[in-house]
């Protein structure tokens, strides 16, 4: 069984950088094998919005939205959030995931939950 720690990021600012590194584990604490997979992050405006484009979708070629940074020796996937990706959203809560081989028969959710979208950082 393979298990996950992230940097504790759910909460981003509208136009600001936004980063989180994940890092993958076996349950003994080595490396969990990332070599070879594919990668995206999106954001969506609901958990069940699945078939609309997302709001945001960042993969490992960077664009202005950002890019997802792969170190398959450390077993790690860093994502930067680009002011672009948030300055035309609202304030307000939304549903992002982090899949590793989308749209494959072999995808698997890694990270999901709510993605909260701030007009300006909370003290």
């Amino acid at each position: 069984m393979a298990q996950i720690t992230t940097f504790n990021w759910q909460t981003a600012v509208i136009g600001s950088i936004n980063q989180a590194t994940f890092t993958f584990q076996n349950d003994d604490g080595t490396p969990y094998p990332i070599t070879g997979a594919t990668w995206e992050y999106v954001v969506r405006i609901g958990q069940f919005d699945r078939s609309a484009v997302p709001l945001i979708s960042v993969t490992t070629t960077a664009t202005s939205e950002g890019m997802l940074l792969v170190n398959t020796a450390n077993s790690t996937v860093s994502l930067t959030l680009n002011p672009a990706a948030t300055s035309s959203m609202k304030a307000g809560t939304y549903s992002h995931a982090l899949w590793m081989n989308p749209g494959t028969a072999t995808a698997f959710l890694w990270v999901s939950g709510q993605f909260t979208l701030n007009p300006v950082a909370q003290a």
